[in-house]
């Protein structure tokens, strides 16, 4: 579930995860995600992307949180409702990522519209002290030599006029030492 910030974490946050597989920040143009170990992060900046563009929390989720972070209870932040998936909209020229967070991991979703092409999307990894793709098509980024965070490889599809969804063949491709962006061959 994503939260809101309501004052709760440092300015530079807009949203966070609550709960689940992975810790997560959310920025203006990057995500910040933790090591499964948290003995580090590793952020995610989103290139080309301008930062005053909309931030938005989809789908509220039936529950609300309560941040009791200090002794003044003028502090406190109450009722705080978290949503299922948070939209980044125009990171690029007719790109919005959808984020969302499954029992496993999180994922996002590059939804492009026309004219709009997958490589105007790119992300470059910081803090970061390898990236590669691995031999099943899974992004991995090292943090520190030691922790890595592995993301399962891409599915692409085109929605057709009917609703359908095709499948269309997509995988991750490095464009630098710390940045990669996706190909649809």
């Amino acid at each position: 579930v994503f939260a809101p910030n309501r004052g709760q974490w440092p300015d530079a946050v807009r949203f966070g995860t609550i709960g689940g597989p992975v810790r997560a920040w959310f920025g203006a143009n990057r995500v910040t995600l933790e090591s499964p170990d948290r003995t580090g992060s590793v952020s995610l900046r989103f290139d080309r992307s301008d930062p005053a563009r909309g931030m938005l929390g989809i789908e509220k989720a039936p529950t609300y949180f309560n941040f009791l972070q200090s002794a003044d209870p003028k502090q406190w932040r109450s009722r705080v409702h978290g949503f299922r998936r948070l939209r980044y909209e125009s990171v690029a020229d007719g790109v919005d990522l959808e984020f969302s967070v499954d029992d496993r991991e999180l994922r996002y979703d590059v939804l492009l519209t026309p004219p709009a092409r997958p490589d105007a999307v790119r992300m470059t990894c910081e803090n970061c002290s390898g990236l590669e793709i691995d031999g099943d098509g899974r992004r991995v980024m090292r943090i520190d030599g030691q922790a890595s965070l592995v993301q399962s490889p891409p599915v692409a599809w085109q929605i057709g006029e009917d609703g359908t969804r095709l499948s269309i063949e997509c995988r991750f491709r490095l464009m630098g030492p710390a940045t990669y962006g996706f190909d649809l061959p």
